[in-house]
């Protein structure tokens, strides 16, 4: 009994050590995998992906997680060098358009009228391409703020009733009506008030540049399901759906007449194509949902705000009528 016994043992912990030998052996290779993707990412070859087993052991469920965690990267990749190329593309239009007329207001055989008007047409290129870049500049610090700690409570129906008390002139002179829809009660999200102002101000600017003249603009502010919400509707021509995904990205707007083309990138177009993308660049840094959708006619732009926690107090986000920016700071491009 006790050779049988003794015998018994030495071969369990004979299969042991080989079986725990193959184990060892596989997740050592699985993880020599995963390093040497690892490495060929780090080399610039985002399209490589971590090789999954069919056993679905607990590396491979952290291989799915970096596989899934790399598309992120290869999207945000992706979009960086498209940027980069719209910027260039957007930019050099202006800067060319800046060169000729600099050329053009020192032509001595030019008369005096001509060398200011040349001069005056470069100024406002290189006018133009400041903005674009201070827009940008703004579109990545937003990216880069702080957490959700440094946000305060803002009442987004006093918000939006001191937009309206801003632009609705502005509208009035071009046609154009604006109107505020309040809710019955006020609602609160935690935000950054001089970004809130700066996304209306953008929706209302680009709803009118790109209406016609009898166009009209309304602002609705309510509550659902604890989620505050705030949405610009126009009846102007609208944006298709398959292009109002593109829209938000930078530097890229639609082709006129923009109901029935698509998207371009062209800095003839008019403007830069950074209005919709600071506004999903503030969303974004709320956590809010930004949501394009038909108003039938026209477009709806709806952005909602996740629940605040009951606990916290309310504070007043400021007076109506205080400025986070100055009227007519907002971007004037659509998409």
């Amino acid at each position: 009994l006790a050779e049988t016994l003794a015998l018994a043992g030495l071969g369990v912990m004979a299969v042991s050590v080989v079986v725990g030998y193959a184990w060892s052996r596989n997740s050592m290779d699985k993880l020599a995998r995963l390093a040497a993707t690892l490495d060929e990412v780090s080399r610039g070859d985002t399209a490589v992906r971590v090789p999954i087993d069919p056993g679905n052991d607990q590396i491979d469920r952290i291989a799915r997680q970096i596989n899934a965690h790399l598309d992120r990267l290869a999207a945000l990749t992706e979009t960086t060098r498209n940027s980069v190329i719209a910027i260039a593309h957007d930019l050099r239009t202006p800067l060319n358009r800046a060169f000729l007329s600099l050329e053009l207001a020192s032509d001595e055989s030019r008369d005096l009228g001509e060398r200011r008007l040349a001069l005056e047409e470069a100024r406002g290129d290189l006018q133009g391409l400041s903005d674009t870049f201070d827009t940008v500049l703004r579109i990545a610090r937003i990216g880069t703020a702080a957490g959700r700690e440094a946000l305060a409570p803002v009442a987004l129906d006093t918000l939006a009733a001191d937009i309206v008390e801003t632009y609705a002139a502005v509208l009035e002179g071009a046609g154009q009506s604006l109107v505020f829809l309040p809710p019955s009660q006020e609602i609160v999200v935690d935000g950054d008030r001089q970004m809130l102002w700066q996304m209306l101000a953008n929706l209302v600017e680009n709803a009118s540049l790109h209406g016609p003249e009898g166009t009209h603009v309304t602002i609705r502010v309510g509550s659902d399901s604890g989620e505050g919400f705030v949405a610009v509707d126009d009846d102007g021509p609208g944006i298709p759906p398959g292009a109002r995904a593109d829209v938000l990205r930078p530097f890229l707007r639609l082709a006129a007449p923009r109901v029935t083309t698509g998207v371009e990138a062209s800095a003839e177009a008019g403007g830069a194509g950074l209005g919709l993308a600071l506004v999903k660049a503030i969303a974004d840094r709320h956590r809010a949902t930004l949501t394009l959708s038909d108003s039938a006619p026209g477009l709806r732009v709806e952005v909602r705000f996740p629940r605040r926690p009951e606990a916290r107090p309310h504070r007043p986000s400021g007076p109506r009528g205080e400025r986070a920016t100055p009227p007519g700071a907002a971007t004037r491009q659509r998409g």
